[in-house]
């Protein structure tokens, strides 16, 4: 069950002759560091309608709701993951690219081995110590969001992963705990979603040596990883002949600039 399970809303529009619903938004909670202040920030998710009851403007209708729940709650963001300006109608504007995807050969990939790095999956005891990787990672950034240990638990703890949730593994060397990433595939299930801290260059070799062994992949395969651009893993594989790739983005809706700006400023 989801940590903040009673805070996530479902507005929806339902058809009582027919008894199914038709039309949906869902309002996610976040809190979004900006510097040292936490901002209350929700998302935007499962935004859709049947196609035979498109054209009627329900998004529309559940959006004004949705708007009036970001003004009686006290969010001053509200973000969607989608298409780059699509949602320019909602009142969102694309701010940047979110599913930065690169692909790279097979072959590409350094052969070298380092026997005394080892890879595991992780478990609540190593939890404390992820937290304190991803905290220094994203002081590196001016937004980021805020770890929550018991949501990281739920979606980036699971034994097996998919587009909704996430295995961690752990870099142990020579006994050591050195390093983390997180292990799950993109939206739409087309290749391996991968974040992680900064990774050094023998646990980014080791790592990219776990993926071809995990995919079985053989050296005439090219494979295609979703990365954050930022990261010195995405940096790496691009130097090793990777070529990016982006297709979709973060958009974000500000619903009164003068709170927003009050909170940024204080």
């Amino acid at each position: 069950e989801h940590p903040r399970k009673s805070e996530i809303l479902w507005l929806y529009i339902k058809d009582d002759k027919e008894n199914k619903l038709v039309s949906s938004i869902c309002l996610a909670p976040l809190e979004w560091q900006i510097e040292d202040t936490t901002l209350p920030v929700c998302e935007m998710e499962f935004v859709g309608t049947l196609k035979q009851y498109r054209g009627k403007g329900f998004i529309k209708i559940l959006n004004k709701l949705y708007e009036n729940i970001l003004d009686q709650n006290g969010y001053i963001l509200s973000v969607i993951r989608g298409i780059p300006y699509f949602y320019r109608t909602l009142g969102y504007e694309y701010v940047s690219s979110l599913d930065e995807r690169i692909t790279i050969p097979v072959s590409k990939i350094p052969n070298k081995k380092y026997k005394n790095i080892n890879i595991r999956k992780a478990n609540s005891n190593d939890i404390p110590f992820i937290e304190s990787k991803y905290t220094q990672f994203h002081k590196n950034f001016y937004i980021f969001n805020r770890f929550d240990p018991e949501c990281f638990k739920f979606k980036y703890l699971k034994d097996q992963f998919n587009s909704e949730v996430r295995s961690t593994y752990i870099f142990d060397e020579a006994g050591v705990t050195n390093n983390y990433f997180s292990f799950g595939m993109s939206y739409d299930n087309q290749n391996y979603e991968i974040i992680s801290p900064d990774l050094s260059k023998r646990e980014m070799i080791t790592l990219l040596q776990f993926i071809k062994t995990r995919g079985n992949y053989n050296e005439n395969d090219i494979i295609s990883l979703s990365i954050s651009e930022h990261s010195p893993l995405f940096s790496y594989i691009r130097s090793l002949g990777g070529k990016p790739v982006s297709t979709y983005g973060w958009q974000v809706k500000i619903p009164n600039l003068e709170i927003f700006f009050y909170l940024i400023k204080k």
